[in-house]
């Protein structure tokens, strides 16, 4: 891929403010299917889906998402649900990862004050609770059209967000800003760079759907299957 190397001058005011509007961010639909690949070899897929609204709540959102590893003869399958109000706060995820080792699930409950989180796997049950608000978001390293969330949170000024991997059971703090779009292969694109805790980029097309995922740290890439 290229590197970006102009912006749009006349719309990229325009496009900004249809790829993530703040008071609009929870509403943004899409799905699709992420290449994941390591190091640049394909490890898995993951199909993904994100509508308006979720129960109780017209305006929230929901996402849903399918991982496999590797993808048609899995040895590892994840399957995850996010729930955001309509201001992008967190309110219940779910995840169910099968692997060799037997099958765990993960829930998680959030407010504006805590997160609690609770983690069953074989013979085990652990519950912990987390600092809860606006700006935190439940991510996965092998679920990761969650990072859609950091996306639209993000600002062009820079926005602290803090990330918690329930499945890990660690908490990062990191940074999500968000770029003017710039043409890309033709393609009019919007960069959202992550920093801190969690370095990285997010890339959106015009109409604020997730065409590909860099977190360098990690090798891992995510490129949207061309529909």
């Amino acid at each position: 891929m290229r590197r970006p190397r102009r912006p749009i001058p006349v719309a990229a005011a325009v496009i900004a403010a249809l790829v993530i509007p703040p008071s609009l961010a929870a509403q943004a639909a899409d799905d699709g299917v992420l290449i994941i690949q390591r190091d640049g070899h394909e490890i898995g897929r993951e199909q993904f889906s994100i509508r308006r609204g979720r129960p109780g709540d017209p305006q929230g959102s929901t996402l849903e998402a399918t991982s496999q590893y590797p993808w048609g003869s899995p040895t590892v399958r994840l399957r995850g649900s996010l729930e955001r109000t309509a201001a992008g706060e967190m309110a219940g995820f779910r995840l169910e990862v099968e692997a060799a080792a037997g099958v765990s699930r993960v829930r998680a409950q959030g407010s504006r004050t805590r997160v609690a989180v609770q983690v069953a796997g074989p013979g085990t049950v652990t519950a912990r609770e987390y600092p809860g608000g606006s700006n935190v978001v439940i991510l996965h390293d092998s679920l990761v059209s969650l990072y859609a969330a950091a996306a639209e949170l993000a600002t062009p000024a820079g926005r602290q967000l803090t990330a918690v991997f329930p499945h890990a059971e660690r908490r990062v703090a990191f940074t999500a800003r968000r770029e003017p779009p710039t043409e890309v292969e033709g393609e009019p694109l919007a960069a959202v760079r992550l920093a801190g805790g969690i370095e990285g980029t997010i890339w959106l097309d015009a109409r604020g759907r997730l065409t590909r995922i860099e977190l360098p740290g990690s090798g891992l890439r995510a490129i949207r299957l061309r529909d």
